[in-house]
């Protein structure tokens, strides 16, 4: 995947019968983001962070894939929000 919204998964390693996801690094998700401030996001803010998972999902779900886990401490998604 290659899109602005969605962290980049770098490599897979299977050692075996176990999985190994490789993603580009993050400093933070989303949920650290909320849980760390220290007064509520704007409502602009919240609208700014939908429409980004929104249009990462929509770029997914165009190549025939879905995100089985979808929630703020998940960061998969979110790595242009910061």
């Amino acid at each position: 995947m290659n899109h602005p919204n969605i962290v980049k998964l770098k490599e897979v390693i299977r050692e075996s019968d176990i999985l190994y996801f490789i993603f580009e690094y993050m400093e933070c998700n989303l949920y650290q983001l909320m849980k760390d401030r220290e007064k509520m996001s704007s409502e602009g803010e919240v609208r700014n962070w939908c429409i980004q998972v929104f249009q990462g999902l929509a770029y997914m779900h165009q190549r025939g894939y879905f995100h089985r886990d979808l929630k703020p401490a998940n960061g998969d998604l979110y790595y242009g929000l910061f």
